[in-house]
């Protein structure tokens, strides 16, 4: 990492990441937030940031916003920068709550679910009726990849949803893309 490198987590809630460089970034005041706003917009100057990452972000956004939203990262992401996903998996959720497989979830923390029981399914991840800010969009690789390259990026690939740093809680439930900025 270079001198001035700015790497965004957007939508920290409570996963700050405290590495330097990295600023968190969220819209409520008791989240783990260095900067407290609502995005998009982002307040960068275009190509000034190194990398940016969104973890349980994106399937906030309506569809048109979260179009708003990439743009906005392609704008502040410099040549190479890169950019980190992470949504519900909804291809693998939906798999096994149709094939009765198990699917375990703790969250909030504590709080243990099955998401094989549809009213669990739809309060955590369908609608997300846990939460102040709903889901409002549901992504499996094919379309966040579809999503992402919409936008302009260069998909590098999924990254390991279990162990990958950048995730504040490892889970069989999300998907992780990374991809960059030509």
């Amino acid at each position: 990492m270079s001198i001035g490198t700015i790497r965004l987590n957007i939508g920290c809630g409570a996963y700050a990441m405290r590495a330097p460089g990295w600023v968190n970034v969220d819209a409520v005041a008791e989240s783990a937030a260095d900067v407290v706003l609502r995005v998009p917009p982002l307040p960068w100057e275009s190509a000034t940031v190194s990398e940016i990452y969104a973890g349980h972000f994106l399937e906030h956004l309506e569809r048109a916003e979260a179009a708003d939203f990439l743009d906005e990262c392609w704008r502040v992401l410099r040549p190479g920068g890169r950019l980190g996903l992470v949504v519900p998996d909804m291809r693998e959720i939906l798999r096994r709550y149709i094939q009765d497989e198990p699917a375990p979830m703790e969250w909030p923390q504590g709080q243990h679910r099955d998401l094989r029981d549809l009213d669990e399914l739809c309060e955590a991840i369908i609608f997300s009726t846990l939460q102040p800010s709903r889901h409002q969009w549901a992504y499996d690789a094919d379309t966040l990849a579809r999503t992402l390259q919409r936008a302009g990026f260069q998909i590098l690939g999924e990254f390991d949803r279990y162990h990958d740093p950048r995730i504040g809680v490892g889970a069989w439930y999300q998907l992780g893309i990374d991809a960059s900025k030509p």
